[in-house]
């Protein structure tokens, strides 16, 4: 009887909310590759990349980081020597309602080089920032991962919004001084609350409590 209950409680819950991942054309940058320490400026695949002083970066050796990259051999670089960049790609999904949104990634800061200011930002529509990151500060060869979140349901006139990723860098540090700010590993993560927001099941969650009591009463009868 308490394992049926369990069940049913599980289904239920199950029904209730979905989870799902959004994909990210070239998240870890190894497309195309190239070359063993090899530097693309200018450009990264699938992504829009607005200064020379962006692009992809085949890490070859630890002389620059303490290790390889988080994900794969290559990282996407933003920013270098006082000069901005940006890079930004648009998504092919949409803000959906009652759904949370997980964006990850690794932030990495050069041994040979301050970290520069910058921000990732979730966008919708390339222009509504719908949740952003500033504040990684990884030491000097090494990666952390970031994670920044954003609930449609806090803000329903952005449902239906297209989404999009914007990567900005000012090649400065926060003391002014020539940065870089480099980055790998995205990924984007959904769970969408299918239940009416009012703490109130839908009607399939009750059909599998229902059917969960109907499976303890037959049950007690049987033993009786």
């Amino acid at each position: 009887m308490r394992t049926t209950l369990l069940l049913s409680a599980l289904l239920a819950f199950t029904m209730s909310s979905q989870a799902a991942s959004i994909t990210i054309n070239n998240a870890g940058f190894e497309d195309p590759d190239v070359g063993s320490g090899s530097i693309v400026n200018g450009s990264t695949a699938n992504w829009t990349v607005s200064s020379y002083w962006a692009g992809t970066w085949n890490l070859n050796s630890f002389i620059y980081f303490n290790a390889g990259a988080p994900e794969g051999s290559q990282i996407l670089f933003v920013g270098y020597n006082g000069v901005s960049a940006d890079v930004s790609q648009t998504l092919s999904a949409t803000v959906l309602p009652n759904t949370t949104y997980t964006l990850t990634f690794s932030l990495g800061h050069r041994n040979d080089l301050d970290l520069s200011v910058y921000s990732v930002a979730l966008e919708g529509n390339g222009s509504t920032i719908l949740a952003t990151d500033t504040a990684g500060a990884p030491t000097a060869g090494n990666w952390v991962p970031r994670t920044l979140t954003f609930d449609s349901a806090s803000a329903p006139g952005t449902v239906g919004q297209t989404l999009g990723i914007y990567i900005h860098a000012t090649g400065l540090s926060a003391a002014g001084t020539y940065a870089q700010a480099d980055f790998d590993n995205f990924a984007l993560n959904t769970v969408t609350d299918s239940s009416t927001g009012s703490g109130t099941p839908e009607p399939a969650t009750f059909g599998v409590i229902g059917a969960g009591l109907c499976a303890i009463v037959f049950a007690r009868r049987r033993m009786k």
